[in-house]
């Protein structure tokens, strides 16, 4: 031992590491936490590196989640700036192509790549025919509707990811549509996320109009 003090940017791995690791995980007996609990309020040091390790593992949880949403949306997008013009007609936006490429390439395009998109973007209605599609509620992503949903029309030259940021930032997904109105119905967790997607000034950008659904608690016809 030279006696000079050893400094580390990240609390030092151990026994102790490793047992927080595992009370984080729900792994420890209640014997175990209890004993872990004592020397938690004994011990700072203890405590600060059980803090950085939950807001380690917080910030990677984080960082997983947003690069699944990104890696879904660019494949959305690399397809759609690829998909060859199959039809005369003129399509302005982005939700018309989409539904050239599923109904077009439906039987070549990778099964997990289509159960992707769909799952990341909620785009459903769109697997329906583009001059007969309808809404339909048993077609939504994650159940039926709720009275904290929010209905927009998107601009015609809006991009796949100022949709996307848009909708995360309030928690949201794409439920179903567009209708025959050509509405998205956007499903929202909360009140609070509700009324703060629906006021946005993203939507003014984004959206032709928006439209909240009926009010929770209020009463229906």
């Amino acid at each position: 031992m030279n006696g000079e003090p050893t400094t580390f940017d990240t609390p030092r791995a151990g026994d102790g590491h490793d047992e927080l690791l595992a009370y984080l995980r729900g792994e420890l007996s209640r014997e175990r936490t209890s004993e872990l609990a004592r020397r938690l309020a004994v011990s700072p040091a203890l405590r600060d590196e059980l803090a950085w390790l939950r807001a380690a593992g917080e910030l990677v949880q984080a960082e997983r989640t947003d690069a699944s949403a990104d890696v879904a949306f660019a494949k959305l997008e690399a397809a759609l700036a690829q998909s060859p013009v199959l039809n005369p007609r003129a399509r302005r936006s982005w939700f018309a192509k989409l539904g050239d490429l599923m109904r077009d390439y439906m039987h070549v395009l990778q099964p997990a790549f289509i159960a992707l998109v769909v799952v990341q973007t909620g785009v459903i209605g769109y697997l329906l025919n583009v001059d007969d599609r309808i809404e339909s509620p048993a077609v939504v992503r994650g159940g039926g509707a709720s009275c904290f949903d929010v209905w927009i029309t998107p601009r015609a030259d809006v991009s796949i990811g100022s949709l996307r940021d848009w909708v995360l930032q309030y928690g949201g997904s794409i439920a179903a549509g567009p209708d025959s109105q050509g509405r998205l119905r956007i499903a929202l967790p909360d009140r609070d996320a509700s009324a703060g997607f629906a006021h946005d000034a993203a939507a003014a950008r984004i959206a032709e109009r928006v439209e909240r659904t009926v009010q929770c608690g209020a009463a229906t016809p």
